[in-house]
Order: structure tokens, then C-alpha cells, then sequence
């Protein structure tokens, strides 16, 4: 395996090679040594709750999630979904979605993909946490774009006043 990049410190798993095993490494920690193994994931919408991500991973405990950014992405919106499209030309230097990092291993991306389902795919970015830039990963809407909307279908159903 090739020698993992060290940015700041920190380590981030490089996008040419496979995140690490959660196997391999130790406790989770929100800042990492230079030789711990794992990789950053960048969430953006019900995996930032530390309960639903300890509950997708098979985890004993809520994993420790600090709050992060990444540029040149736009949320859009699948029914009650999150949706992460990558922003137009245009809007892309201005368009930062917030969310949560959480360091995490190659053997958990299984857990993910199978909460995330078909309509979303891992996709390699920069995540911004606590001023540093790290390479990470994300989760991506790979589905057909005329389905999403620019709002929460759920959050903006009209219920009707009871007589």
C-alpha cells in the first residue's frame, strides 16, 4: 500500500488509494495523529446525527462528528432527501454546504453505501474542518437530476387546518 498524505498534520487518506480498515486503526478521535490510518468522510444530512451514523456503522457508541465544509457543491433535494449535486461553473466558488466530518475506514464504506442506496455514489473532495483543508470523501446524487427539487417536499406540505 502507498504511504498515506500528511496535511497539517493530519492524515487523509489520498483519493488514488483505498480508505483504510476501521481493523487496523484505534478509537475514533476528532483530530488524528500522523500515523493513525483512517480516512474523512463528509456528511451533509441525516448521518450528521451521531445516533443514525452509530446506528448505520453497527457501532457500541455514537462516533464523534466535528463540523465541516466543502465548496463547489449545491444541495437539492429527492422528496425529504439531501441531495449533493456538484454546483454550476458559475456558483461554484460561492456555493459551500455545511455538515459534519467523521474519520472513518474502507470496511464501514459498505455500511454507507447500503444506507446511501443506488442514487448516490463516493466521491472524492476537499472537506474544510476547523481551518484546514483534508482530502475526504462524499456522497454524491448519481440519480436522474429532473427529480430533485430546490426545497423539502416534506417540510413545506401544506396541512390543513383542522375544523
Amino acid at each position: 500500500m502507498a504511504e498515506p498524505e500528511v496535511s497539517s498534520g493530519i492524515l487523509a487518506a489520498s483519493h488514488d488509494e483505498a480508505a483504510p480498515s476501521r481493523l487496523e486503526g484505534s478509537a475514533n478521535v476528532n483530530i488524528l495523529p500522523e500515523t493513525d490510518p483512517r480516512c474523512l468522510y463528509f456528511f451533509y444530512g441525516t448521518l450528521c446525527q451521531p445516533e443514525v451514523l452509530r446506528r448505520v456503522l453497527d457501532l457500541p457508541e455514537p462516533p464523534p462528528l466535528t463540523p465541516a465544509h466543502i465548496v463547489g457543491f449545491e444541495i437539492k433535494y429527492w422528496a425529504a432527501f439531501r441531495a449533493l449535486r456538484i454546483a454550476s461553473s458559475d456558483k461554484a466558488q460561492s456555493s459551500v454546504v455545511s455538515g459534519m466530518a467523521y474519520h472513518g475506514y474502507e470496511d464501514e464504506i459498505g455500511y454507507l453505501r447500503r444506507y446511501e442506496g443506488p442514487g448516490y455514489k463516493l466521491h472524492p473532495t476537499t472537506v474544510y474542518v476547523d481551518g484546514q483543508e483534508i482530502p475526504g470523501y462524499t456522497f454524491l446524487w448519481c440519480g436522474n437530476p429532473e427529480v430533485l427539487t430546490d426545497e423539502d417536499i416534506a417540510d413545506s406540505a401544506v396541512i390543513p387546518d383542522e375544523d
